[in-house]
């Protein structure tokens, strides 16, 4: 059957199927550029990303730890309130010591409910010494918040906690820091 096909079909056939493969290598041809492109601009951004994020990776760890102190100050708050006892939070560089005092104005420390550090959350950051940051305008650093589900909170005035990069305290580099400030008796808690 295939001796009475007219020479010319099977030429057109041939052409056709010549075709075909061309067409298939073309496309598989431009899908390899495209795909190439894809992965060489990836690696292109990812590299001019990376000054950035370790410029960066500092101060997103201060806000990290910021946040974390004030949920702290927020959870002391609400366990306050629900308990009917006051709670009480000293900062020292490293850690952060809550407990359970008689009342706010009782200087004797009782025994430590918990205790949250830096290095348990894995956060290479610790708060700015008072001086310093009374040096640098930062304003009075908190040292203890204590929360009076009565009285409100033990310090009247404005004060700060400032989270510094553990990188940055040998240079005092003061752009990627983090403020927590409570402020009044209600114990506003703000995050700069």
């Amino acid at each position: 059957m295939d001796e009475h096909v007219n020479p010319d079909d099977r030429w057109a056939k041939e052409a056709w199927n010549s075709y075909e493969l061309f067409e298939k290598i073309r496309i598989r041809k431009r899908r390899r550029t495209l795909w190439m492109g894809f992965v060489v601009s990836t690696v292109f951004l990812s590299l001019c990303a990376i000054p950035v994020v370790r410029e960066r990776l500092p101060q997103w760890n201060a806000v990290r730890a910021s946040r974390e102190i004030v949920l702290l100050l927020e959870e002391a708050k609400i366990l306050a309130q629900k308990e009917r006892i006051p709670v009480r939070l000293k900062f020292e560089t490293d850690r952060v010591n809550i407990d359970f005092p008689k009342s706010c104005t009782d200087p004797l420390p009782t025994e430590f409910a918990k205790t949250w550090s830096w290095t348990q959350h894995s956060f290479p950051v610790q708060l700015m010494d008072s001086s310093l940051a009374t040096q640098n305008g930062l304003g009075v650093k908190l040292l203890e918040f204590c929360f009076d589900p009565v009285l409100g909170v033990s310090q009247e005035s404005k004060s700060s906690l400032v989270v510094i990069p553990s990188v940055d305290i040998p240079v005092q580099r003061l752009d990627r820091i983090s403020v927590v400030t409570v402020d009044g008796a209600d114990g506003r808690i703000q995050l700069n």
